[in-house]
């Protein structure tokens, strides 16, 4: 009797031993699974604590640059910046990166273990070659591969690398303070050919000459597509034509005695001191008064008009100006006080920006404002014309005769400079870029403060063009004329760095820890 009660009372010692079990296999399977998930994920943090702190390193000693390519590392990678501390030491030529996080448990936490901490660290130098910078350096750059970068028949000068990812042709004269190709087959002239050398004050000398019978050879280089966005970080995020409601009160053509010389009509019906609304302008309306305006002007044209006030008059538009061109497939020729026989007139001015839906010319006229141009933009008559912006953004655009532009163009096809002189303001600076198209200077005497910028086309020069910048394209075809590339400003009006900077790959950086 007394055995079969003890056999009685172990019926419940099994789930007990079992309870006993489960715990530490579980405390098994923490060992086996979170501790895995954690060694996982600091093998993950070590490495790219490693390429980070190398890919700062070597951007010392900028430390804004360093701290801009470590979090690049880091967030390409999928760790939280938030979660990195980053320090300099050494003259700030090393370098730490630390990253610091947790991560939930999903078995441990029977054994009381709710999280595991990733804590992960590394320590780079950069070498004594000093720093390496991703920013884009060369002078002249052609970035197709089968392309021939050609240097024709007139007198090339560039202080900086001049680099092509095809072939290189040099017919004359040309100095640079380097040569590099990708692929040799050019037709190349060396012995016109010299080295500049920079002295330490900054400025350039003629070196030696150059002595090989093709460019030296180099990897291909990436085109900088970057510079491109940049330039289009300066655009608004959106910009364009008004809400419609803007557009209701409208006078028609007819309302303004456009075709007679009573320009009290046009007074007495509009006034000076509000926004003026033109609409149904069909035909060529010639307006002889001062057009003094201190809001908006709006154009609505159905097919196109020649807005064109006669010559004796003035013009100061205050406001924006609106121009809505019926489909969009229409020209609105914007000129004020024309030249005639009795020579160039004082050109308008207009301190607001410009809005076109569809093509538009500008002549004798001075933009003080932006321009938007959703069509084709041009530039025509005489000697008066002067732009000066942030930026201007068109279809394609065209700036013919002598006029002044400065800001930033932006196009999504063609760019074309186009007969007489093309001139800055003091101190002024212009940049190029076609998102698409070409780029070309045809028979012009130029000066740019910039970058010329045609990622997917050619930029071609035909005449004398001073560049202190850089000239950047798929294809670039130097046919002749003088054309001399300096050393940029400083400041060009947007960021030339890229946003998110690589290590250069020279191998200056070291990991020390």
């Amino acid at each position: 009797m007394i055995i079969k009660k003890i056999r009685k009372n172990e019926k419940g010692a099994v789930m007990v031993l079992f309870a006993l079990l489960v715990v530490v296999l579980l405390g098994f399977a923490a060992l086996t699974i979170d501790i895995g998930i954690k060694y996982i994920n600091e093998t993950k943090a070590q490495q790219v604590c490693d390429a980070a702190a190398l890919a700062a390193a070597g951007f010392l000693p900028d430390k804004v640059k360093a701290e801009e390519a470590a979090k690049h590392y880091i967030e390409e990678n999928g760790l939280e910046w938030d979660k990195v501390s980053i320090s300099f030491f050494n003259a700030d030529k090393t370098v730490s990166v630390e990253y610091k996080s947790s991560i939930n448990t999903t078995f441990a936490n029977v054994l009381g273990i709710n999280s595991l901490n990733v804590n992960k660290s590394a320590v780079a130098q950069a070498g004594e070659g000093g720093p390496s910078s991703d920013d884009f350096d060369y002078a002249i750059f052609s970035g197709n591969d089968t392309a021939n970068l050609n240097f024709g028949w007139g007198r090339y000068y560039a202080e900086g690398k001049v680099h092509s990812n095809g072939t290189m042709s040099c017919s004359t004269y040309c100095q640079a303070t380097s040569y590099t190709a990708n692929k040799k087959g050019g037709t190349f002239d060396p012995y016109n050919m010299y080295y500049l050398n920079k002295k330490a004050d900054g400025t350039f000398e003629v070196g030696q000459k150059y002595s090989d019978d093709a460019p030296k050879s180099s990897d291909l280089v990436d085109m900088p597509y970057y510079l491109g966005d940049n330039m289009m970080d300066k655009l608004p995020k959106s910009f364009g034509m008004p809400l419609e409601s803007y557009w209701d009160e409208t006078i028609t053509a007819s309302d303004l005695s456009l075709y007679n010389d009573d320009g009290k009509a046009f007074q007495k019906k509009i006034g000076t001191g509000s926004n003026i609304h033109l609409n149904k302008l069909g035909t060529n309306g010639w307006f002889n008064y001062d057009l003094n305006v201190e809001g908006d002007l709006f154009l609505d044209c159905e097919t196109g008009v020649r807005f064109q006030p006669a010559n004796e008059c003035n013009g100061v538009i205050n406001g924006n100006i609106y121009i809505k061109n019926g489909d969009g497939k229409g020209s609105v020729d914007l000129f004020f006080n024309p030249v005639s026989s009795w020579g160039a007139k004082k050109p308008a001015v207009i301190n607001g920006n410009i809005y076109c839906y569809g093509d538009l010319v500008l002549g004798n006229v001075e933009v003080n404002g932006n321009i938007y141009c959703s069509g084709h933009l041009s530039t025509d008559g005489g000697t008066n014309t002067k732009i000066n912006c942030e930026y201007i953004y068109a279809g394609s655009v065209e700036i013919k005769n002598d006029v002044q532009v400065s800001g930033i163009i932006i196009a999504e096809h063609d760019i074309v400079f186009k007969g007489g002189t093309h001139d800055l303001a003091s101190g002024e600076t212009l940049s190029i870029y076609s998102k698409s198209g070409n780029i070309d200077f045809g028979g012009t005497n130029s000066n740019v403060n910039g970058i010329i910028f045609a990622p997917y086309g050619t930029c071609k020069a035909v005449g004398n063009c001073e560049v202190h910048g850089r000239i950047i394209g798929d294809k670039v075809d130097l046919f002749s004329g003088n054309i001399n590339v300096y050393v940029p400003p400083a400041d060009l009006g947007f960021d030339t760095t890229d946003p998110n900077p690589k290590p250069s790959g020279s191998g200056k950086a070291v990991l020390v820890q």
